[in-house]
């Protein structure tokens, strides 16, 4: 169960029920872009860490938290409780946020007192006891694997780039979530635990002449040592204070991030009324077109009955001609008859009455003159009525009926556009786009210079690991010499160092296994959400990147949007099941760009990947009545989130 009470768009109480049932185990919560789908991942998170991020992985400072209309009204409280399950026991967090007494109008985080209760089975849990309960149950730097949004899944694309910065920061978060850095803090113990035996043995062994240059050149590497350490520090200062900057400056874009978000939609809107505007124009114009060429549709009746008259008078003339045709061979058929007297079709001798039948036909031939008309008649008729056939009717008063109605559609959608305008002008009075943007620019400025210091960084330590190695070589000639190896430091050293690689191998293996265990889940879960079974599965990289691999075991190197979100969510689901037990998990937006078979395949998936699956949707995503029907049996509620207002969301169940 989640309840939720001033907390972003919820003004006031709001309550989502997670049925706990095993077959019944989906809660869909359909919601337009802005009306709080982050929020309620937000809100969650929040209530297990005191913690909500944007879209930039920045925390959102606690008094932009608070619902802006509760806050009008001086309600500056907020509150989320969230109940759930966990090996048998039931567990109940709530997490306020409450304005410190003396306080006007807070204006930092400071300005609140917040405070988590947990109770376990009914039974209250001591304050000092709840951060570690809750983190023992469901781990901060794992919750991006179950706390997912699915905006974010191209940070995980990045993770195929070696060298790129975002995905060894995503790498980093991976690692930390799997437990790695627990032994990379080991091994970096043992070093700073070994410095000052070093320097002791490095003393002791001055006077040695057999091992001098040695010693020379390990005094050397530490001094180089202790100068890089040095660095390294003030570049962890400068880092700390960029950061710092960065998340101040991006706090402002974040605040006025809504309300850019706006003003680009206004500018939407506009653009979107001007072309409507436009189109009710081009149908006027094209009314008036349809009116100029009525008269044709007057006409009709008259011009198709002269079409089939002149059709008629064409046959008929074509009977004349083709009797014509055949009156020179009656003609000489004749006049051998009467030649001959006999009958040229069957050879008996002609009668009186035959040779006067024979003489007419021999006198009956039309003069050259009748037969020109004839045919002149003939080719005009067909003309004039292939002529006539082609006239092309307008239909005019069908057509404008048709381009009345889609003008009135355009006028109802662009009453609707300028109701839009009227009201974000109204949201949008005194914002500045300009100054807005130049904190964005100023943001991002500060971000690249994070960039440039993390690279510093980064070079330093491997500088650090050359030395470091060097040393440990350099340790192993200077042993070979009796005085050095009997030295107590030197001792106390080699036994530190011993440990050091122990550790470092450690972190390896670790690396090694944890990859693989990976691949081999995330490979599971790919060859269930993808509509391709030719692909034999995925291939990691030591980003923790994947690759699809084809069936002869070649890099599948060009992939579709939609391939890379499959991916992505083969690896979300192989980092859950590797750095977890089962448990909930809670998604955002994670079918994007997903086509209809594909998001097919992930809804039938995801059922089976958690014991609750809580999925924020909207329509775009997910269709209410053809994608949902392959999961029903499986959906235990269905929540949708309703404007109330620019400022103000409600939840309703469906």
């Amino acid at each position: 169960m989640l309840r939720i009470r001033n907390f972003m768009p919820f003004k006031g109480w709001h309550q989502i029920d997670f049925p706990d049932s095993d077959t019944k185990n989906v809660v869909i919560v359909f919601g337009d872009n802005m009306r709080g789908k982050t929020s309620l991942l937000n809100a969650i998170r929040w209530a297990f860490y005191q913690n909500a991020l944007d879209r930039y992985g920045e925390k959102i400072p606690l008094q932009k938290l608070v619902n802006s209309d509760a806050a009008g009204e001086d309600e500056w409280d907020l509150e989320v409780q969230v109940s759930f399950e966990h090996d048998n026991k039931q567990y109940e967090i709530s997490s306020r946020a409450e304005k410190r007494r003396g306080v006007g109008t807070p204006n930092r985080p400071e300005d609140f007192v917040v405070t988590t209760d947990l109770q376990i089975n009914g039974e209250v849990v001591r304050g000092d006891r709840v951060a570690h309960e809750i983190n023992r149950v469901v781990p901060e730097q794992i919750s991006r694997f179950f706390l997912f949004d699915g905006e974010l899944l191209q940070e995980y694309e990045s993770l195929l780039a070696d060298d790129g910065d975002q995905g060894k920061r995503i790498k980093e978060a991976i690692e930390q979530a799997l437990g790695v850095p627990t032994l990379i803090s080991g091994k970096n113990e043992l070093r700073a635990l070994r410095k000052p035996y070093d320097r002791q043995w490095q003393q002791d062994l001055k006077k040695n002449q057999e091992v001098k240059s040695f010693m020379e050149e390990l005094s050397a590497l530490t001094k180089r040592s202790e100068d890089l350490e040095e660095a390294k520090a003030k570049l962890q200062d400068q880092l700390s204070s960029a950061k710092h900057q960065y998340q101040e400056l991006q706090q402002q874009v974040n605040a006025a991030e809504a309300r850019y978000k706006q003003k680009a939609e206004l500018d939407q809107y506009v653009s979107s009324r001007t072309k409507v505007s436009q189109q009710i124009e081009q149908i006027e114009l094209r009314k008036l077109e349809s009116v100029r060429d009525a008269w044709l549709d007057v006409l009709r009746p008259d011009l198709e009955r002269q079409t089939r008259d002149l059709r008629s008078q064409a046959a008929a003339d074509a009977l004349v001609l083709a009797e014509i045709a055949k009156a020179p061979h009656l003609r000489e058929m004749a006049q051998s008859s009467l030649d001959s007297g006999v009958c040229s079709l069957c050879q008996s001798e002609l009668s009186t009455e035959s040779r006067r039948i024979l003489l007419g036909v021999h006198g009956s031939g039309e003069t050259a003159g009748e037969i020109d008309r004839v045919a002149t008649r003939f080719a005009e008729s067909n003309q004039l009525a292939n002529r006539l056939d082609g006239v092309r009717y307008p239909q005019a008063k069908k057509r404008i009926a048709e381009l009345d109605a889609t003008a009135m559609d355009l006028s109802l959608e662009e009453t609707r556009l300028a109701s839009e305008i009227d009201r974000l002008r109204d949201e949008l009075q005194g914002f500045d786009s300009d100054e807005t943007n130049r904190v964005r620019r100023a943001a991002e400025n500060a971000n690249a210079a994070i960039r440039t210091l993390e690279a510093k960084f980064s070079q330093v330590d491997e500088e650090l690991e050359k030395i470091n190695t060097k040393q440990q070589s350099l340790r192993l000639v200077i042993n070979q010499n009796e005085s050095a190896k009997n030295q107590r430091s030197g001792k106390i050293v080699d036994l530190i160092s011993t440990a050091e690689g122990i550790f470092a191998s450690a972190v390896g293996m670790m690396r090694d296994d944890l990859r693989m265990d990976i691949q081999e889940k995330a490979t599971s879960a790919f060859k269930q959400l993808t509509t391709d079974t030719s692909y034999k599965g995925l291939r990691i990289n030591q980003n923790y990147g994947l690759t699809i691999v084809d069936e002869k075991d070649r890099d599948v190197s060009l992939r579709s949007a939609g391939a890379e979100q499959i991916v992505a969510l083969s690896l979300i689901d192989g980092l859950n099941q590797t750095g977890r037990s089962t448990g909930p998990v809670i998604m955002d937006t994670p079918f994007g760009r997903l086509d209809p078979r594909h998001r097919s395949r992930v809804l039938q998936y995801l059922p089976k990947s958690a014991n609750q699956v809580v999925l924020f949707v909207h329509e775009g995503e997910v269709d209410p009545e053809r994608d949902l029907m392959q999961i029903n049996s499986k959906i235990g509620a269905v929540f949708a989130l309703e404007r109330v207002s620019s400022s103000q969301t409600k939840v309703v169940r469906k």
